[in-house]
């Protein structure tokens, strides 16, 4: 008898999870977005219009106007088809300040009933490091890679590729290329482990150049490619 009423209790809680199950809102039926690629590069001084960025969204009212925005602003309208679906291309937006070099935004599309929303990731093609001041001649950072990804996608590379930094002197010399470490992600970003920011003995004031690219060989128009200035100064503190 027992045994009896435990299998009924246990037939009544399948049930019920049965009942959830199919009443859990957007079980069916629910809007969906979908990206051309994982990462896109921002606007910024080197692609002042921004990536352009393929959107597809589904389960719309069918040949409704569907309003896409990033946060409140409207990056796209178009109407959906017969079928609900909806699709098009917009500019990728700016990250704000010129020193934000990575960050994520919520895309949303709606028909006025209907909803969906998707994680947008951006980048600037940028390189920095930190900490950012001490003594050249022991300073130890940490360099910072952003955005290789969406140009390794372009040129159908994988983003995880082998990082060169090359050494520029206040002459505009080429005084060495090192390897640093691989991009990772499909934003192809890239932190190195922390090493001397100028590996020399005499290390002369000025501005010294680093460039990152995935070639060993330095060519300007390597592609990607990033780079960051460091300016050496001598002070003399009296005692």
């Amino acid at each position: 008898m027992l045994a009896s009423r435990a299998m009924r209790r246990s037939a009544t809680t399948l049930a019920v999870l049965g009942l959830l199950a199919a009443a859990a809102p957007g079980a069916a039926g629910a809007a969906t977005l979908t990206l051309d690629h994982s990462c896109y590069l921002a606007k910024q001084p080197r692609l002042p219009g921004g990536q352009t960025i393929a959107v597809r969204g589904e389960g719309f009212a069918p040949n409704a106007p569907v309003t896409f925005r990033i946060g409140s602003t409207p990056v796209l309208t178009v109407n959906a088809d017969a079928g609900g679906t909806a699709a098009g291309q917009f500019s990728a937006p700016s990250l704000g300040a010129a020193t934000v070099f990575r960050g994520t935004r919520t895309l949303t599309a709606s028909d006025g009933a209907v909803q969906a929303s998707t994680s947008l990731e951006l980048r600037q093609l940028a390189a920095d490091f930190l900490p950012s001041r001490g003594n050249p001649r022991t300073l130890r950072v940490r360099f910072y890679v952003y955005g290789f990804g969406p140009l390794l996608t372009a040129q159908r590379r994988r983003t995880d590729q082998r990082v060169y930094e090359h050494v520029f002197d206040p002459r505009g010399r080429r005084r060495a290329t090192v390897l640093v470490g691989r991009t990772s992600g499909p934003c192809g970003d890239l932190r190195t482990t922390r090493r001397r920011i100028l590996p020399f003995r005499r290390v002369q004031d000025g501005r010294w150049r680093f460039v990152f690219t995935t070639s060993r060989r330095y060519s300007r128009n390597s592609a990607p490619l990033a780079s960051i200035g460091f300016i050496v100064t001598t002070v003399f503190r009296p005692r």
